[in-house]
């Protein structure tokens, strides 16, 4: 499986040109399904915590959304 975003597919700048592309869930397999929502959930997280600089700084900012 290739991860995509959508700004490789097209030259558009668009607002979603970083998110990742979710692939088409073809079957009902759990590696698919599993993958499917993981990059949903990783398509929801807000821009500033996807691009966050190193592991403990990206840390930080997911649990921030929990703790708040």
């Amino acid at each position: 499986m290739e991860l995509l975003a959508h700004g490789d597919i097209h030259s558009y700048n668009t607002r979603n040109k970083d998110m990742l592309r979710l692939p088409r869930v073809t079957k009902n397999w759990r590696k698919q399904r599993v993958c499917h929502h993981f990059l949903k959930d990783w398509n929801n997280l807000d821009r500033d915590t996807r691009n966050a600089p190193d592991l403990v700084n990206f840390k930080r900012s997911v649990l921030s959304r929990f703790v708040s």
